[in-house]
């Protein structure tokens, strides 16, 4: 039986007056005309199988495995639908626009393309939508268009006998960015892959200038010791959730990504050479065996009306203020977690203890902190946290308790860790704690029946009711012993895709995660701060803090290093007081390691957000002669108090970090300067370029030692090697 099929694609704004728009009828573009309806690099083919269920590339999802977020079209993105009366739009030429500010989009009726222009320049050009339904499916396909406004959203209708009916819907926020959604709406439809944003047009990607064009690269997640990686445009990529596309000499560039995350691992496919883009696709359904560890294709998702996520889209004349806009319009659809505590200052036991955590140790580390630490500044709000880490099963129920009370009793919050979304046991038969379930019932499976593995772990489904029982039964025992902080661990576990789920409305692993995240959120109920250790960087909202990186030891530079976590603190310093109130550096460890890792180790702690943790053995002489001297210093807890992440000043450094990085704050300015290298190294900071008055006299207090300089134009900073200094400026 033939289905008509609605797909409406919705690109949302908000005027400041009513939209006006016109209706026409046109014969389907040429290929001279503009994009035509082949696929583009990045699009699924209708013939596109990924054997044995695995996944060889991110976008590449066949229709045959299909996508999309199947919501009601009257929940298009929390778009305003209280007039529910149109008018018909008034075209010139046959292009209608739409602006408001710097942003104005042109949409020409004629051949189904869109134009994003800034300050009058294109800056996204001929882009359309796309679905991959029984066959790829774009709005360039079409022969006849009407246009009307409802609401705050104008509505382009696009028909044609032979294909489905698809909407296009335009929305400006103000700032410097519109939005943009594509929804499918038919009789039982589904998709797998659907973008609102396709570019095929050469150079149709622009940037503004071209001394050193750049894409960010932005991770799904914080797992294997994966980087941001701020590379030079030459070949094609998808970056996960968001990406920047910049020129690192003018700071000019676009931002593009989704504010929504209910359903959709959301990928950004870019493609270019030379320092110029030419394909550009932000799209749901993005999927990959690397990045986001998924084995199985992106689930499909079907029902009488299928959104993708609502993408951002925007220019600015510094990427990095875009970066922020950019996380403040996620806030509108999911809220920050909100604290009002301050920093997490504290310690946690698995950086240097790891398994060997004990009793003794733990009550051992709490007494040195009352004794040593608490006095001399090393708390926020006078609260100071102490965490129990992996391994806390080695303290027997008694010994928890009596941890909690001792923690008490020196003024001290106590924490702990657990894991909601794996099972380490990996046995078919044991009993899934709290429940009559076994653990072979509540595993994700991939095509071929067989448990997800990841991490050394099995996955298990958080839809499951033996996941919530499991839930209840940990998050029940941590609050009835008194814990005030959690450190909720291999999180990506949860929204990883599956072959089968407990909970037959749930098509998606964006949506199962949602649902068990939810679940815990709801049972802790505000009693304890929330550390996301590793995690998708979406869904937020969920936690206090997030990881900004993989796990770090304490060494300067190299593997699992400070160099290694200040890139993503570089890079994801936009997170950080936004998407969740604090970066998550990891703890600090000092103990066997040179003066110079120590001191870039206490830096990249204090620059990244932040969750202030120390995890040395405070029981052992060295390391509590070490905590004294580096966690004491007045000057340095005063910033980090802030919990204020720093931003990059140069942004061309591939996986490596930045090496300058500045903090204004009301009056004060901070710079951060590291030295990465082997050897010795003069930097000299041009305080324009660094987001300071250039013509000003400043006062550089070295923060460290208390010594004072002044500054001019320029801040000279000497530093040994693997070495780090940070500076106010008043």
């Amino acid at each position: 039986m033939h289905r008509r099929l609605l797909l409406r694609f919705e690109i949302i704004f908000l005027a400041l007056a009513p939209l006006a728009c016109a209706s026409a009828s046109h014969p389907t573009a040429s290929a001279t005309d503009g994009p035509d309806a082949s696929l583009p690099v990045d699009a699924p083919s209708s013939d596109s199988s990924v054997a044995d269920g695995g996944v060889s590339d991110a976008a590449a999802v066949g229709e045959a495995d299909a996508p999309p977020g199947a919501t009601d079209a009257s929940d298009a993105g929390s778009l305003d639908r209280a007039d529910a009366s149109s008018v018909d739009c008034a075209a010139d030429a046959g292009v209608v626009s739409w602006a408001k500010g710097s942003v104005r989009v042109d949409y020409d009726l004629s051949h189904g393309t869109a134009t994003f222009f800034y300050g009058g320049i294109p800056r996204i050009s001929n882009f359309y939508a796309a679905v991959a339904l029984a066959s790829y499916t774009t709005t360039t396909m079409y022969k006849t268009r009407t246009c009307a406004v409802r609401g705050n959203e104008a509505i382009v209708t696009n028909t044609d006998g032979s294909l489905p009916t698809i909407e296009q819907h335009f929305m400006l926020v103000g700032g410097n960015k519109f939005l943009a959604r594509a929804t499918v709406i038919g009789s039982a439809v589904g998709t797998n892959w659907i973008s609102p944003v396709v570019t095929t047009t050469a150079g149709g990607v622009d940037v503004g200038s071209y001394g050193d064009v750049r894409v960010l690269w932005i991770p799904y997640d914080n797992d294997a010791w994966v980087s941001y990686n701020a590379q030079p445009i030459a070949g094609s990529g998808t970056s996960y959730e968001a990406a920047a596309l910049y020129d690192n000499v003018t700071r000019n560039g676009i931002v593009v990504g989704s504010v929504t995350h209910d359903t959709w691992k959301t990928g950004v496919y870019y493609s270019g050479a030379s320092g110029k883009f030419d394909a550009l696709n932000v799209f749901g359904g993005a999927v990959d065996a690397t990045w986001t560890h998924d084995v199985v294709p992106h689930g499909k998702v079907s029902g009488n009306s299928i959104a993708s996520p609502i993408v951002f889209v925007g220019f600015a004349p510094d990427w990095r203020d875009l970066m922020e806009e950019f996380a403040d319009t996620n806030l509108v659809y999911q809220p920050q977690l909100a604290w009002n505590g301050g920093v997490p200052f504290g310690w946690n036991s698995w950086a240097k203890l790891q398994t060997r955590i004990s009793y003794n140790a733990a009550v051992g580390v709490s007494d040195f902190i009352e004794r040593s630490l608490q006095d001399s500044g090393f708390v926020d709000n006078g609260v100071v946290y102490v965490n129990l880490d992996s391994y806390w099963d080695n303290l027997s129920d008694a010994q928890l308790d009596a941890f909690v009370a001792h923690c008490h009793a020196n003024g001290q919050r106590a924490g702990i860790y657990w894991t909601p979304f794996v099972d380490w046991g990996q046995s078919a038969t044991r009993r899934v704690e709290g429940t009559s379930y076994t653990y072979s019932e509540v595993w994700l499976r991939d095509a071929k029946g067989a448990p997800i593995a990841l991490d050394g772990a099995y996955a298990i489904d958080p839809t499951h009711p033996g996941t919530r029982g499991r839930i209840d039964t940990f998050i029940a025992a941590f609050k009835r012993r008194g814990f005030e902080y959690v450190k909720l661990d291999f999180l990506t576990h949860g929204a990883l895709e599956s072959a089968v789920r407990f909970d037959p409305t749930v098509q998606t692993g964006v949506q199962a995660y949602n649902q068990g995240m939810q679940y815990i959120l709801d049972r802790i109920a505000g009693t304890m701060f929330i550390s996301e250790s590793i995690a998708p960087l979406f869904p937020h909202g969920y936690a206090h803090s997030r990881r900004v990186s993989c796990d770090v030891s304490g060494a300067a530079v190299g593997a699992r290093s400070a160099e290694y976590e200040m890139n993503s603190a570089s890079y994801g310093w936009w997170i950080s007081g936004r998407l969740y109130p604090f970066n998550d550096p990891d703890a600090m460890l000092f103990e066997g390691f040179t003066a110079s890792d120590n001191m870039t180790r206490l830096m990249s702690a204090v620059v990244s957000g932040t969750v202030f943790l120390n995890g040395d053995d405070l029981t052992r002489a060295a390391a509590q002669a070490l905590a004294r001297t580096y966690l004491t210093n007045d000057r340095i807890n005063g910033v980090a108090r802030l919990g204020k992440a720093f931003r990059p000043v140069e942004a061309n450094t591939g996986t490596a970090p930045s090496d300058v990085l500045t903090l204004a704050d009301g009056g004060s300015y901070y710079v951060a300067v590291f030295n990465f290298s082997s050897t010795p190294e003069t930097k000299t900071v041009d305080l324009g370029r660094a987001g300071l008055d250039s013509a000003a006299d400043y006062v550089a207090t070295d923060l460290w030692t208390g010594a004072a300089t002044t500054a001019h134009g320029t801040l000279t900073v000497t530093l040994d090697p693997g070495f780090a200094r940070l500076f106010a400026l008043r």
